[in-house]
């Protein structure tokens, strides 16, 4: 029998909370390192390297239309079995990847593969949050939304390490092995806990939010209005700042680790560090504010300056503070709505981060040029990202005055 409870009686153990924090580390793990190995991959199965975009783009747009399709349960047991499944459909799509020659079925395979990633980042971001008391909701939230940075900064450089650069395969193997092992320690929590939790627990407020009430919500546009100008303007130039460091300044592959690592573990520890305070909505304003004038300032000093040690502490910078600043407002935006609109925000989240990465890449393609020295014009793209970057506190502050 279903049982209606208070979230507050619902409690997370550290143990099960780890375990999905890994869960969330090896997808977003599995969307992100698809970048250093695309070309390698194409390379692979015969077809021309400069279709190594399709992968990329194959998995982004099959997880954004998925998260606007999954929408997050109301009961707990529900969302046990959904992430076991899509925890088992991704494992085998990913290990499959790594057995095929031909170019058109490792395209099918991402598409397979981002559609199980996309639902799993929404089931087990919301299974977080019906596991979470009022009380750590927002840790918890901020916790699991840190596993981001975390998996670019670590999780990517080593599986770069594992592949010596070369053996692809080895390194989503790997991910697939470690995604089994993760799995079968939830299945073993999930078994455990049925002895001792409410078998069938139902949240409150249960009534799907569908699209046609998004279409009325003023809250549910400035929402989705706000995660996807803050992730535009993080993707606009992180897309970017890399390949300056490298045409244009000629970084060493060690140091550009080293920055990786260094940028994501900061942001991390930023986020865990906001996780674990309490501030009040001036404060989370003023936040959000200072950090996007951390961005203009990185930006416009980093992709000036002619020392390649200062342009990458500004690159460094500029990913602990664009990331911080992405999480902060996206972890405010799902803990402040009510159960209805936090189920819809969180799919349209995913799917939002999905398709501002594109449009990111894409709009900092269109406005950077090559000069005849062989470098690259990046003026233009100064001036957008300044613009986006600025434009995410204003929408804030104008949403909160309504």
């Amino acid at each position: 029998m279903k049982e209606k409870i208070k979230n507050k009686a619902i409690q997370l153990p550290q143990f099960e909370m780890t375990i999905l924090f890994m869960i969330h580390f090896l997808v977003g793990l599995d969307a992100l390192a698809i970048v250093p190995f695309s070309s390698i991959m194409t390379s692979y199965v015969g077809a021309d390297t400069a279709w190594s975009g399709y992968l990329v783009s194959a998995y982004s747009i099959s997880a954004a239309i998925t998260c606007l399709c999954v929408r997050g349960a109301s009961n707990i047991r529900r969302e046990k079995i959904r992430m076991l499944f899509f925890l088992a459909g991704i494992i085998l799509t990913t290990f499959f990847t790594t057995l095929v020659h031909d170019f058109t079925t490792m395209i099918l395979c991402r598409v397979v593969t981002g559609i199980f990633g996309g639902a799993l980042a929404v089931v087990n971001l919301n299974y977080v949050i019906l596991r979470s008391g009022d009380e750590n909701k927002k840790r918890n939230t901020a916790v699991l939304m840190s596993s981001l940075p975390l998996a670019l900064a670590v999780g990517v450089p080593f599986l770069i390490l594992l592949a010596s650069g070369e053996n692809w395969r080895l390194a989503f193997q790997f991910l697939s092995v470690s995604l089994l092992l993760v799995s079968i320690l939830f299945f073993g929590v999930d078994r455990s806990g049925d002895k001792h939790q409410i078998p069938n627990v139902t949240a409150q407020n249960s009534d799907l939010f569908s699209v046609s009430d998004a279409i009325k919500s003023r809250t549910a546009w400035f929402s989705i209005l706000l995660a996807f100008s803050a992730i535009l303007g993080t993707f606009a130039v992180s897309t970017q700042f890399p390949v300056m460091l490298s045409v244009n300044l000629g970084i060493s592959p060690n140091l550009l680790s080293i920055c990786y690592l260094v940028s994501g573990v900061g942001a991390f520890a930023a986020v865990q560090f906001y996780g674990r305070t309490k501030a009040n909505e001036r404060n989370v304003g003023l936040l959000i504010l200072l950090l996007s004038i951390a961005m203009v300032v990185t930006v416009i000093s980093g992709f000036q300056m002619k020392s390649v040690e200062l342009a990458s502490i500004a690159f460094s910078v500029f990913v602990v503070v664009s990331s911080t600043r992405t999480l902060v407002l996206v972890t405010e935006l799902i803990c402040a709505l009510p159960a209805r609109e936090r189920v819809f925000l969180i799919s349209a989240q995913n799917s939002i981060q999905h398709l501002a990465v594109g449009v990111g890449g894409m709009l900092s393609s269109l406005v950077t040029y090559s000069k005849v020295d062989s470098t690259l014009d990046f003026s233009p793209l100064l001036y957008i990202s300044s613009l986006l970057a600025l434009s995410t506190p204003i929408i804030w502050y104008w949403y909160k005055k309504q």
